[in-house]
């Protein structure tokens, strides 16, 4: 099928930028869908908003994190957090290693 034949459908339009703190209570039923999604309970684990928020906190304000938002019309559909750590091997090395990816 060439490229111009594809039918799309209207994608509703995504902004991504950096959290702050104040964004992250928007993110707490998000991450309960997840926690539910991946049935995380099953193994003994119950969801804590106060360590996630904690947590949301430690990716937004370190310089080496990172967590960052996806809007739409306004709204927090989702995120993703990681941080960059040296290689364990090499420090000259390094990773970025996801820690939070809760979307849609």
């Amino acid at each position: 099928m060439r490229g111009d034949d594809k039918q799309h459908s209207r994608q509703p339009d995504v902004t991504l930028r950096h959290a702050k703190r104040r964004d992250v209570p928007a993110l707490r039923e998000h991450a309960e869908d997840f926690f539910e999604y991946a049935q995380l309970g099953n193994f003994g684990f119950a969801f804590d908003f106060d360590t996630f928020r904690q947590f949301c906190y430690f990716l937004a304000d370190r310089p080496n994190c990172c967590l960052i938002l996806a809007e739409s019309q306004e709204e927090i559909v989702g995120g993703v957090g990681g941080m960059v750590v040296p290689w364990f091997l090499n420090s000259k090395v390094k990773l970025i290693k996801t820690a939070i990816c809760i979307f849609i």
